[in-house]
């Protein structure tokens, strides 16, 4: 049987940099409130205008979703 001989050619590390640097980066935010008190719910709605703005601003981002405890909004348990 025939010894196979395997030759790594290693990536090139400024090519590596550089599709890094231009690539979007996926970006999602955590949201979370404790009660469903009023000034809770305002809470929550300024923390996701908070991250939605701030994801939106940077152009190597990519907004996927705002996740939340949603057991806790608006009264639902």
């Amino acid at each position: 049987m025939q010894q196979r001989i395997v030759t790594k050619i290693e990536a090139n590390p400024l090519l590596q940099k550089h599709n890094r640097q231009n690539a979007l980066m996926r970006v999602a935010a955590y949201c979370r409130v404790s009660t469903d008190s009023e000034d809770q719910i305002e809470s929550y709605k300024a923390q996701v205008a908070y991250y939605t703005d701030a994801i939106a601003k940077n152009p190597r981002w990519r907004f996927v979703e705002i996740y939340a405890d949603e057991g806790m909004i608006y009264g639902e348990q």
